[in-house]
């Protein structure tokens, strides 16, 4: 017997091409029985975490080869990794298309499709991954639309996912919505008889996932003795390789059961639940504005008090005393007949005011939105693809349009979001102020304070006092209100919760100090007191209960004579 490395031979598949266009592609394997039964299972991971090598494996486990044949079967060569990718960088996914196997004739008794897809977070950066998603949709769109199962593939030995490879997981798991979540399962790669540290990195950041089954895909295609190799040294690698075939035989046994108790998903279930997101959209929308509301009624609450503080003598001596208040007024502006404003959900921002743009699904053409690959010369003014007057106008091509419909930003909102979270609106918003002039008298019984003969300016505080209070718990409540609306929202795509009370109050700061709006100043102030309260809470009981004592130690700390703190516990 030679005493050189031998292994099984292998044997390459035949594939023959179904389609291929604009990295998607699909292949099947032996003859398609029409009436036969079909599934998808979707393949994504990280760079490295074997994807490729689980397709391998699976297609020998399909074929019922065993482990003393003398074949194996090959799927994917690094033949056609390297003609993909022309590269062999362990830093790079060697799989750059999103590449449909199906698969026919085979022990299941269905037929089975296998999609194989890039791998996330690799040297090539986040505008890689972005392609790959959307190559994912595009192929589930055209081809499939409907789904079985997600199979996240991660290296046993990974103690931390990195948070490129889980923003792209969780993009990938929002194209199909919360209906997916229990198809999706881990296949826990390069296992051994110990426990894989994967599974607590995993459960770290919530990745949804019922099921997790475990490989070691090197006993597939693994070498027969080698040099130098005693008999006893045979006789151990023997017993582990046959440990590791049982392993993934067993684990594919597993999953292939746990498959059939499955119902399909689709890229429809998804749809369905687009006209609930667009109600969510529109109540955050009218949630944002009662914000601001409650931002002008705080402030100008608390102008009318430092105005009848500072003249609480006149006011005492005199029920009539003229007065002058400053006013704050949250005004609506409607848009220029036939335009509308484009509007950030997140940063409640207007990012392009008489905005021809109607339809919020043509957001991502808006002005304010960046251009993801820019006209050339000929696109633009005197061009042979101009379209306008303006040398903003210009008709794009077709890769421009795809491109821009995937990856447009705005680069006006503060926190220069997707154009997918901005809406048309058919009006502006802006902070007007004024002065109020009047008869004390007059000006108090406009805000709802009876003032008599004996009414003193203290009086006149304490109920000022008590409706500042009364808006800034209101605020709080509608700060909660935004924070659940937003968490249906993510529930609807099956990702962790982006936005909490404290987020949305530090995003509303920034957009304030982007505006410089008049008494944006004020503003700020009353939100910094919010977020700092925000920050202590830990619940949205304790927030507005927190909120209410906040405002009510604020009004001790302006106006101490008041007292108001201690009448309220009087009370």
């Amino acid at each position: 017997m030679s005493d050189e490395a031998q292994g099984p031979q292998l044997q390459q598949l035949e594939k023959h091409t179904v389609f291929q266009h604009a990295g998607v592609r699909k292949y099947r394997i032996n003859y398609r029985q029409e009436d036969d039964e079909d599934k998808v299972l979707l393949l994504v991971g990280g760079t490295g975490a074997g994807k490729s090598t689980v397709v391998n494996a699976l297609v020998n486990y399909l074929y019922d080869v065993k482990l003393d044949d003398e074949h194996r079967y090959m799927l994917i060569t690094e033949e056609d990794e390297f003609v993909e990718s022309g590269n062999h960088d362990a830093g790079r996914s060697r799989t750059q298309m999103v590449t449909a196997y199906e698969l026919n004739e085979t022990r299941l008794p269905f037929r089975l499709t296998v999609v194989d897809t890039p791998g996330f977070g690799d040297t090539e950066g986040l505008d890689k991954d972005k392609r790959t998603i959307s190559y994912i949709k595009d192929w589930f769109e055209k081809d499939s639309g409907r789904i079985d199962a997600v199979c996240i593939v991660v290296k046993s030995t990974e103690t931390r996912i990195r948070p490129q490879v889980l923003y792209e997981l969780n993009s990938v798991l929002t194209l199909f919505g919360r209906d997916i979540e229990q198809n999706v399962c881990m296949f826990l790669t390069f296992c051994d008889a110990s426990t894989p540290p994967a599974l607590d990195a995993l459960k770290s950041v919530n990745l949804p996932s019922r099921e997790v089954f475990k490989f070691n895909n090197s006993s597939i295609f693994h070498q027969n003795r080698r040099a130098g190799m005693d008999e006893s040294d045979d006789e151990l690698e023997q017993r582990f390789r046959s440990y590791f075939w049982d392993m993934v035989m067993t684990s594919f046994d597993g999953f292939f059961h746990h498959l059939q108790q499955l119902p399909s998903g689709s890229l429809e279930m998804s749809r369905q639940t687009l006209d609930k997101q667009e109600q969510l959209n529109s109540h955050l929308l009218r949630l944002n504005e009662q914000v601001r509301d409650n931002l002008e009624q705080i402030k100008s609450t608390m102008n009318m008090m430092r105005k009848i503080e500072d003249e609480k003598d006149n006011v005492d001596r005199n029920r009539k005393h003229p007065m002058e208040i400053n006013r704050s007024l949250l005004n609506r502006r409607p848009s220029v007949t036939g335009t509308f404003n484009t509007t950030c959900l997140n940063c409640h921002y207007t990012c392009h005011q008489d905005c021809t743009i109607a339809n919020n699904e043509d957001k991502y053409t808006c002005i304010a939105m960046i251009k993801v690959i820019p006209p050339d010369t000929s696109q633009l003014k005197n061009g042979p693809g101009h379209d306008g007057d303006s040398t903003k106008c210009y008709t794009p091509t077709p890769l421009q349009k795809d491109a821009q419909q995937r990856f447009a930003t705005c680069f006006n909102c503060p926190g220069k979001c997707k154009w997918q979270d901005h809406v048309m609106r058919s009006y502006s918003l802006e902070s007007l102020d004024w002065t109020e002039k009047g008869s004390l008298k007059h000006l108090m019984e406009r805000h709802g304070i009876a003032v008599t003969k004996r009414t003193k300016s203290i009086d006149i505080m304490r109920q000022l006092a008590s409706q500042f209070v009364t808006r800034e718990k209101e605020l709080s409540e509608t700060l909660c209100k935004i924070r659940q609306v937003n968490s249906e929202i993510d529930q609807l795509a099956m990702r962790p919760g982006r936005m909490t009370e404290a987020d949305y109050l530090r995003m509303q700061m920034q957009t304030e100090r982007a505006n410089m709006e008049p008494g944006y100043q004020e503003r700020i102030d009353i939100l910094a007191r919010h977020l700092r309260t925000a920050e202590q809470a830990q619940s949205d009981r304790d927030f507005v209960d927190m909120s209410q004592r906040a405002a009510e130690d604020y009004i001790d700390s302006i106006f101490p004579r008041l007292m108001y703190s201690q009448i309220r516990k009087k009370k």
